[in-house]
This record gives C-alpha cells, structure tokens and sequence, in this order.
C-alpha cells in the first residue's frame, strides 16, 4: 500500500477530535468513521473522512488542514468568516484547508 494511502486509511479509520483551549492545549476525542449520510451507507473510506471533518466542523468549528499541509503565516485573519475553503488553479476549490464557524451555513449546505 502507497505511503500516504495507508496513512490516509490510518487516519480515517481512527478518526480524532481536537478541541482547543485558550490555553492551546488539546483533547483527544476517539470516535467511529460514519458509515451513513442522508440515510445512504458510505462505501468508500475517504468519503467516511470527508463526512466526518464536515461533521466535525459543524459540531465545534475551527480549522481542518490534511497532513500535508504547511502553513507559512497566520490564519487568523481568515477565521472572521463563516466557511473558507483553500483554492487550486483555475475554479476548483481544495477541501484539504478549511476554516469553518460551528454550524456554518455553507457546511450544511455541502
């Protein structure tokens, strides 16, 4: 298996929580990839990942960035709005970089 798909698996099949203090300290949370949306079972385990971190914004908000991401400055100016999502070339959006309030509109929505 690929290196980064049997990370991605890895990841995906024991899907983490983070919750940030003031403090900046976190909380591991464990909990189940989800197996259904909109009553239809997930078959593919990078569609569990997509709907968990969607699940996930819109139960706590904050920042979802894939592993490998770098960030080279702050992203603070950024979290003023209620979804951002990160860009590629031409009109495609990435959803490996995405800022969310809790229960943004725009993640209900997707």
């Amino acid at each position: 298996m690929h290196a980064r798909t049997h990370a991605l698996t890895h990841a995906l099949t024991h899907t983490h929580t983070h919750t940030h203090t003031h403090a900046h300290l976190s909380t591991l949370h464990y909990r189940e990839p989800p197996q259904q949306i909109f009553n239809q079972t997930i078959m593919h385990i990078y569609h569990k990942g997509d709907v968990a971190k969607m699940q996930i914004l819109m139960e706590y908000g904050g920042i979802y960035l894939d592993y490998d991401v770098i960030v080279l400055r702050s992203l603070d100016e950024l979290r003023r709005f209620p979804y951002t999502v990160g860009k590629e070339k031409g009109d495609k959006f990435n959803a490996g970089v995405i800022l969310a309030h809790k229960d943004s509109l725009f993640l209900k929505l997707w």
